[in-house]
């Protein structure tokens, strides 16, 4: 299963993001949940977008463990 991030919203067009870092824009139509920046979203098989909430805590504990090391363990 393919994931992307959500980069930003912009309007009508959610702005997502891959692993390889290619940006793709995306219809808010094919939202059919409240999203937001950050999330991490795949596509289901009618081509619909669904934000993944384990996912999304996933990135941003490792994002945050991120923080940790840069600005506390030195």
């Amino acid at each position: 299963m393919e994931f992307w991030s959500i980069d930003r919203i912009e309007e009508d067009t959610v702005v997502l993001v891959d692993a390889n870092k290619e940006i793709t824009n995306v219809s808010r139509a094919y939202f059919t949940e409240p999203v937001a920046e950050g999330d991490i979203v795949f596509r289901d098989a009618d081509g619909i977008f669904h934000a993944d909430a384990a996912q999304t805590a996933e990135k941003k504990r490792e994002l945050f463990d991120l923080q940790k090391k840069i600005f506390f363990d030195w």
